[in-house]
């Protein structure tokens, strides 16, 4: 049995990205997650996420804090032309001070991306422009959060291009 088939059935956090923002309506639309290689030398295959687990229950929390209260719900979760995507609806800040704080670095641009944190069913290894990488699959969707971060190295510079309107 090798390192990734031993980690089968363990929590695992991937990271991205921001597409916009309403004021009005608290809520943040995000790209959740993505098959783009990540800094681990990992992919997440996304059409085969299973989200019933996350949406009976979809909280959005703070660095996977999940001892502390939520800073949010995700809205509007699911795969979207190959990559999983949400809308977050944040809390006011009567309800939590921390979602304040974060709705507020997320419209600064201080905070600019998610995490996924999921528990992964299968695996396997295939090459990808050359080089072998480890492919999740039948990843269970726990939690998503805001994150500082991002494993996902897109996550910034799609960020970027987002926030300077450049695409």
């Amino acid at each position: 049995m090798n390192v990734r088939q031993r980690e089968a059935g363990m929590l695992v956090t991937k990271a991205f990205h921001c597409k916009a923002f309403n004021d009005a309506a608290r809520t943040a639309e995000f790209v959740a997650s993505t098959d783009v290689v990540d800094a681990y030398g990992e992919i997440v295959d996304q059409q085969s996420w299973q989200l019933g687990d996350f949406l009976k229950n979809p909280v959005i929390l703070f660095a996977h804090q999940s001892r502390e209260l939520p800073i949010g719900r995700a809205r509007d979760v699911g795969v979207r032309t190959g990559q999983l995507e949400c809308l977050i609806e944040f809390a006011t800040e009567e309800l939590n001070p921390k979602a304040e704080q974060v709705w507020k670095m997320l419209r600064a641009q201080y905070l600019r991306a998610v995490s996924v944190g999921f528990v992964p069913t299968n695996g396997r290894y295939e090459v990808r422009d050359g080089n072998e990488v480890w492919v999740w699959s039948g990843c269970v969707l726990k939690e998503i959060s805001v994150t500082s971060v991002p494993a996902n190295p897109e996550a910034l510079a799609k960020m970027k291009a987002f926030f300077v309107g450049e695409d």
